[in-house]
């Protein structure tokens, strides 16, 4: 077997394995209809700013989380962040479907065509994300919770290891590609991308459920 045919077949067997993963399975029945719904509320509902108690309130678009502000946030910010956030989601569940629906082509005169596809919109997804990461950092001198501009930089870091991790595992800047790593890291910006949105409206939930108690004593 040539060098060539050896890197084709080894890309395939990840692909094919990565086919047989959780997602697949059955997770994807639940996160298709979840990310659409999520995605839509957050398209066409708009988050809003409040004076309550005399304090600045910004109540989320999607979830209803609740942050008082200093200020109001620059609404071109709070634009860049969410859009790029749903971008990023669409392209990171592309990502999963297109190279799996694909993996056929990997050993036709087609496969040159499906690894261009799938780098275009990987850097793309580096951007978006990045994108959103620079957006949510720079609202956060606005927010008037005590050491929020540390907690971004903890939230933040994640995102930028996996960044680097697909980056560096595709490129093989440092050395050889790896395809299992690439594999590992692109899986966990898919499961980044379902952690988030379940956070952030558990974080509603447990704020209304707070600001409920007192009245319930």
């Amino acid at each position: 077997m040539s060098p060539v045919q050896r890197k084709w077949d080894g890309l395939a067997r990840v692909v094919t394995a990565d086919g047989k993963d959780a997602y697949h399975r059955w997770l994807k029945y639940l996160l298709l209809p979840f990310f659409t719904l999520y995605g839509v509320v957050a398209l066409v509902s708009d988050g809003i700013t409040i004076t309550e108690d005399t304090e600045l309130v910004h109540i989320a678009r999607e979830s209803g989380l609740r942050m008082q502000l200093k200020e109001e946030l620059p609404r071109c910010l709070l634009q860049a962040h969410a859009y790029c956030a749903i971008a990023m989601i669409i392209l990171v569940v592309f990502q999963k479907h297109f190279i799996q629906s694909a993996v056929l082509e990997l050993h036709s005169e087609k496969r040159q065509m499906v690894l261009a596809v799938h780098r275009i919109v990987g850097w793309a997804l580096l951007c978006l994300t990045m994108g959103m990461d620079i957006a949510g950092y720079l609202m956060g001198p606005y927010a008037s919770w005590k050491h929020f501009t540390t907690f971004e930089i903890v939230f933040a870091a994640p995102w930028i290891v996996i960044c680097s991790g697909i980056y560096i595992s595709a490129s093989g800047i440092f050395g050889t590609r790896n395809l299992q790593l690439h594999r590992l890291f692109g899986n966990m910006l898919l499961k980044a991308c379902i952690a988030t949105p379940l956070a952030r409206l558990s974080g509603a939930w447990l704020q209304r459920k707070a600001s409920a108690s007192p009245a319930l004593n």
